[in-house]
This record gives C-alpha cells, structure tokens and sequence, in this order.
C-alpha cells in the first residue's frame, strides 16, 4: 500500500521537475544568442584605429613589419624655433622650458605599403644636451611621443632616442636579453624617422613605463 502511494506522490514530483526545468533551458539559450547578436552588432559598431593595416602584424606584436615613421610637427616654425633656442642655451641640461608639447601628426608605414596615422604630442627628451645634435645644419633631438588616439602595438607613449644617448646596439641588447630572462622590460628597437619631410634619422624607439608595458609582459 505504501509503495502504490509513494507511485502517486512521486509521478507530479517528476512532471513539476521536469517543467519547471526545460522553460530555463530554453530561456538561456534564448539569452545566449540574444547577447551573442549584441556582441556582434557591437563589434560592427567599433571603429577601427587604423583603417589601413594589416591585422597580422598587431597580433603578432611584430615591431619589424614597420618601415619607418613620419612625423609633422603642426606648428613646425614654433618646433624649430624651440630646437634652436635649447641647442645654443648655456650649459649641459635641457631647460624644462624648452620641453613643451607640440601637436603632431604621426604616421607609421609598414613593409606592405599599408600604414597607420595618429594624433600626437611631441616634445624634446633628454636631460642632456647630448640630446640635441646638429646633422647638415639641420637641429633634431631625442623625442617624446604620446598618442592621443590609438596605439601602436598597444603603445601608446613612447620616446625615440638618438642612438649614441642610449649606447646604441647595447641598449637593445641589454632590453632584448631583459626580456627573454623572463624580466619586465621595454619594448626596444631601431627605427628610421623622419621629421617635418626634410630630416631623416635613424632612433632608438623604446616604449616609456606605464601600465600597457605591465599588460603586454
């Protein structure tokens, strides 16, 4: 008598599992696709911070893809200017007030033609007037670059040194080997550049201490 009871009782048992179950389940797929169609209308929507590149080289964090980098100085009168007036000033350290930012343009061209352009702010970098050099009566410096729009290899502050301020190849080795120890280190390599279309010079990119340099180690 127990056990045809116990038959009674358990049968809705199971039918109550069962509903209250199988809605869930069809409400979480419905979820599911829900949020993957807004994830794709929200990937369609984000725009591209370069629109001619090719994908591979950011995925590969790959510096060697760049060709060179060409940079204009917006108000390249004022920035000349600043180079002149910091070369001739007295003494061995660069003045502060000959380190003021400059709005630039930045463009990074790539091995296959393609190419990437940024906002920028530019400014004199060193300490030192070994900084400053004078090449064919043209004044150029060590430079500090920030992005203000987008990045580069997911950089977005960075400076480029004249090679002989940093000792040359022994700073890249010195970065390289850093890195492959397993060390927390800069992003270092040489780069040719050319400023304001008239000067070209081959520097020591090296990305600056901050929180992308954390993320990418």
């Amino acid at each position: 008598m127990f056990k045809s009871r116990f038959k009674y009782l358990i049968y809705p048992i199971i039918l109550l599992v069962g509903f209250s179950y199988f809605p869930q389940k069809d409400i979480s797929n419905q979820e599911s696709q829900t949020l993957k169609q807004l994830t794709s209308k929200n990937d369609e929507f984000i725009e591209p911070y370069c629109e001619s590149f090719n994908k591979a080289y950011f995925q590969n964090q790959n510096y060697q893809y760049i060709k060179n980098v060409e940079i204009e100085t917006l108000n390249s009168q004022g920035w000349n200017q600043n180079l002149f007036e910091a070369f001739v000033y007295e003494g061995e350290i660069i003045k502060d007030q000959f380190k003021k930012n400059f709005k630039s343009k930045l463009k990074f061209n790539f091995s296959d033609e393609s190419h990437c352009e940024f906002n920028a702010r530019v400014r004199i970098n060193g300490d030192w007037k070994d900084h400053l050099k004078i090449k064919n009566g043209t004044i150029f410096s060590s430079l500090d670059i920030r992005l203000t729009q987008g990045n580069i290899f997911g950089i977005t502050e960075f400076k480029l040194f004249i090679p002989e301020t940093r000792n040359s190849d022994n700073e890249i080795f010195t970065a390289t080997l850093f890195s492959e120890l397993g060390f927390i280190s800069p992003r270092t390599f040489y780069i040719d550049a050319q400023v304001n279309e008239i000067f070209n010079q081959k520097y020591i990119f090296q990305e600056k201490f901050r929180k992308e340099m954390i993320e990418f180690n």
